[in-house]
C-alpha cells in the first residue's frame, strides 16, 4: 500500500489521527515500548518530565493510576536535533492498557518516505505485540466507521 492509498487520512481538518490496538496487556506494552526505543528515538515522560522506562510494575501502576496522577506518555520516532521525517507518535499509559491508544499528527505524513517510516513503526509494534493496529480520525473512543485502515500482524495494510 502506498500513501496515496490513504491521502483522506493525512489531509490534516485540524485534528489529528488515533492508532487503536487491541487485545493489550503490560507485557505487551513493555514488549511494544522496548521494540520501539530500539528502532527509533524515543522518550518516556510522566508529567511532562523525561523518566526512564517502566518496569512490568510501572506499567500496570501507571495504566491504573487516578485522574490525578501525571501523564505518562511514550513518544516514538521524535524529532531529535538534525532529525528528518520524524513522525512524533505518541502513546498514553494512564488510558488503560486495552486497549493500546496513540496519536499522531497528519502532517507528520507528507509523503512516500514519511509513511514508509509510519509502515516500519506499525510493523515493529504489530510483531512486538501480536495486535493489529488501526489507523482512525481523531475520536476520545474507539469508533469503526473512523477507520481509515488497518496494519495487520501477518498481512500489512489493509484499507477499511
Amino acid at each position: 500500500m502506498k500513501r496515496a492509498d490513504l491521502a483522506d487520512a493525512f489531509d490534516w481538518d485540524g485534528s489529528l489521527l488515533n492508532l487503536w490496538s487491541f487485545g493489550m496487556d503490560a507485557p505487551a506494552w513493555l514488549r511494544a515500548m522496548h521494540a520501539q526505543d530500539r528502532a527509533f528515538p524515543c522518550a518516556f515522560l510522566i508529567g511532562g518530565e523525561p523518566a526512564p522506562l517502566p518496569d512490568l510494575a510501572g506499567i500496570e501502576l501507571l495504566a491504573t493510576g487516578g485522574e490525578d496522577d501525571p501523564i505518562a506518555e511514550f513518544h516514538a520516532d521524535t524529532p531529535c536535533p538534525g532529525s528528518q521525517g520524524a513522525l512524533q507518535v505518541v502513546f498514553f499509559l494512564n488510558f488503560g492498557l486495552d486497549p493500546m491508544e496513540a496519536t499522531l499528527h497528519p502532517l507528520d505524513v507528507p509523503d512516500e518516505a514519511a509513511f514508509a517510516r509510519l509502515t516500519r513503526l506499525l510493523k515493529i509494534l504489530t510483531e512486538a505485540t501480536g495486535q493489529d493496529v488501526f489507523l482512525c480520525a481523531e475520536s476520545g473512543e474507539f469508533e469503526s466507521r473512523l477507520v481509515y485502515a488497518v496494519y495487520r500482524f501477518d498481512s500489512g495494510w489493509a484499507v477499511a
